[in-house]
């Protein structure tokens, strides 16, 4: 049983999305399959940028990612960024995201209720997933017209 759990920086999420992202495409098609990756953060992120790039190129993907945001610094508001519900994520070379893949939660918020952290950390799950299942079924259609 884990009783206490020290996290430290910096905090890198551009290598484990890069990773994440291979796995997905590695990915049999047979039998569609949508993947959701948890990721637990003490602090903002060190490579944003990078991170924002990896997030465009994935959102053609299905993939969702919940980040849960542990601690009190004042720095996991950054974070909000990566949650694209008001404004789509654009990559450095100005691409634009097809979809919002990104769920973030701070903890704190939910402390005593873990009904509620999950409840909230879960709600946009279900759109997102609707929303690739869209994309996927313009996409094939697209591809078979031409």
């Amino acid at each position: 049983m884990l009783f206490t759990m020290a996290l430290s920086g910096p905090t890198l999420f551009a290598p484990l999305l890069r990773h994440a992202v291979g796995l997905v495409r590695q990915a049999p098609r047979a039998g569609l399959k949508y993947y959701v990756l948890l990721i637990l953060t003490d602090g903002c992120i060190h490579d944003m940028q990078d991170t924002i790039d990896i997030l465009v190129e994935a959102s053609s993907l299905p993939l969702s990612i919940l980040i849960v945001g542990i601690g009190s610094s004042p720095e996991l508001k950054k974070m909000e960024v990566l949650d694209a519900d008001e404004k789509r994520l654009t990559s450095s070379q100005g691409v634009l995201a097809q979809r919002d893949i990104v769920q973030f939660v701070k903890f704190s918020d939910h402390r005593n209720d873990g009904y509620d952290l999950a409840k909230e950390l879960l709600a946009e799950l279900p759109g997102q997933f609707l929303d690739w299942t869209r994309c996927a079924t313009f996409c094939a259609w697209c591809f078979l017209m031409f």
